[in-house]
């Protein structure tokens, strides 16, 4: 199985290579994919029991993070969803599952074909 090595200082980090490496299988602009990745950090963060991962809160958090205005939040949120890399339902909204990497630890994780290791 080959090793792909991520080497990391944080969530976003981690999360911000993560997707640039998976950016082949999903073309995104560079601001795209900096909110993507935010959004994905903020999942990981919260032991991935965000159900509404595109709330209000989680927009506002983003959007501070970033320094971006609530109506450019909403049009990169609708590209993204347009683009299939998130999904949002009414009860329920995230990331599309193939771009959520499995992690079962920090230092260790397991993927189909991949191993993941996250240097800190």
């Amino acid at each position: 199985m080959p090793t792909f090595n991520i080497k990391a200082s944080s969530y976003k980090d981690f999360c911000y290579k993560w997707l640039s490496a998976l950016s082949g299988l999903m073309p995104l602009t560079n601001k795209e994919l900096l909110i993507l990745s935010t959004f994905l950090s903020i999942y990981m963060e919260e032991g991935k029991q965000d159900i509404d991962l595109f709330r209000t809160k989680n927009r506002q958090r983003v959007r501070k993070e970033l320094g971006i205005t609530t109506h450019n939040i909403n049009n990169y949120i609708k590209a993204l969803k347009n683009k299939n890399a998130i999904f949002i339902e009414e009860t329920r909204s995230g990331i599309t599952n193939i771009l959520i990497p499995t992690i079962e630890k920090i230092g260790e994780s397991k993927g189909v074909d991949i191993k993941i290791n996250i240097i800190v």
